[in-house]
C-alpha cells in the first residue's frame, strides 16, 4: 500500500511539476526539456556570437544542409533554428544520452527539416571507447589520454560510421556548413568528408584544440592530427580562416594555438569570410 501511495504522489508532483523551461535566442523563444545534467549545458551556454554572424554571413550566399557533427546537448541546433529555419539540419552525437536529449528538443518545438543521429562520423566505421567525465560531459572524446590520464572518467561505447558513405546514404541535396566539434577526432573527420568536401564545396566551422606543452601524453598525437587537417584542407584547396581574440577572421596558412575556433572556406568562396 505505501508503495503504490508513494508511486501516486510522485506521478501528481511528475503532472504539477514543468517539464519545460522557455529560453530566447536571437530573439526566438525555445522550449528547453528539464533534464539534469543537460539543460543546464543549453540555458546557460556561451553564445558564441561569431560562430552566429558566420552562419548568418554563409547563409546569405549559400543554400543547403547544417552538418552538425558533434551535438552535444543541442547547442548548435537552437542557434541554427534562431538563424535559418527553416533550412535543414542533421546532427551526429555519438552519446546516446545527449543525442536523446537533442532528440527531444526537436520533439518538443515541433521542429522541422531536423534529424539527430546517435552516432559519430569518421573516415572509417568504428566501434570506440567513449571517455567522459559524466553522462553529459561536452568534452567526451574517443581519444585515449588525450586530457592526459584521469582516473575519474567513465568509458561507453561509441558508434562510428564513415562520414563520406554515411552522408550519401541520406540522399543530402545541397549542404552548406559542415560544424565540426568532436575534441581531438577531427583529422579522421575531416578525412570521412573530403570527398564531400571536395565535389559538394560546403564551409567547415572547425574546434581544434591547442597542443599543450610537448611533454603532454597527447602532444605527438594532436601536432599530427593538425597536420592531417592542414595537409587535407591545402589539397582540396580551401583556406584556412582562424577565430581571433576579438571574435574577428583572421586567414593564415596553418592552425596553431592562438585559436581554438577556425573556418575553412573553399578558395573559390573565401571573399564571403574576408569581410568578418
Amino acid at each position: 500500500m505505501k508503495t503504490k501511495i508513494k508511486r501516486e504522489f510522485i506521478k501528481l508532483l511528475w503532472d504539477i511539476f514543468p517539464k519545460t523551461v522557455k529560453i530566447k535566442i536571437n530573439q526566438r523563444k525555445f522550449k528547453i526539456p528539464l533534464q539534469y545534467g543537460l539543460d543546464h549545458r543549453v540555458i546557460k551556454y556561451n553564445r558564441e556570437i561569431w560562430m552566429e554572424y558566420i552562419i548568418k554571413l554563409i547563409y546569405k550566399h549559400s543554400k543547403g544542409a547544417f552538418i552538425d557533427v558533434g551535438a552535444n546537448a543541442g547547442q548548435t541546433l537552437l542557434k541554427v533554428q534562431s538563424i535559418i529555419s527553416p533550412q535543414e539540419y542533421i546532427g551526429f552525437e555519438p552519446n546516446a544520452y545527449c543525442a536523446g536529449y537533442v532528440n527531444e528538443i526537436i520533439q518538443v518545438n515541433h521542429f522541422e527539416n531536423c534529424t539527430i543521429f546517435p552516432i559519430g562520423l569518421g573516415d572509417k566505421d568504428a566501434i570506440l571507447p567513449l571517455f567522459c567525465h559524466n553522462r553529459s560531459d561536452p568534452t567526451g572524446t574517443v581519444i585515449e589520454n588525450f586530457r592526459g590520464p584521469d582516473p575519474s572518467l567513465s568509458k561507453q561505447l561509441a558508434i562510428i560510421r564513415e562520414a563520406g558513405k554515411f552522408i550519401e546514404s541520406l540522399h543530402v541535396q545541397g549542404i552548406a556548413v559542415v560544424k565540426i566539434d568532436v575534441e581531438g577526432y577531427e583529422s579522421s573527420v575531416l578525412s570521412g568528408f573530403k570527398e564531400i568536401l571536395q565535389h559538394k564545396r560546403p564551409f567547415v566551422i572547425c574546434e581544434v584544440l591547442s597542443t599543450h606543452h610537448p611533454t603532454h601524453p597527447s602532444y605527438a598525437f594532436r601536432m599530427k592530427s593538425r597536420q592531417i587537417c592542414e595537409d587535407l584542407l591545402h589539397a582540396i584547396d580551401f583556406s584556412i580562416f582562424m577565430v581571433n581574440e576579438n571574435n574577428g577572421l583572421e586567414p593564415c596558412d596553418q592552425i596553431s594555438n592562438r585559436s581554438t575556433n577556425y573556418v575553412f572556406a573553399p578558395r573559390e568562396r573565401e571573399n564571403v569570410l574576408k569581410s568578418v
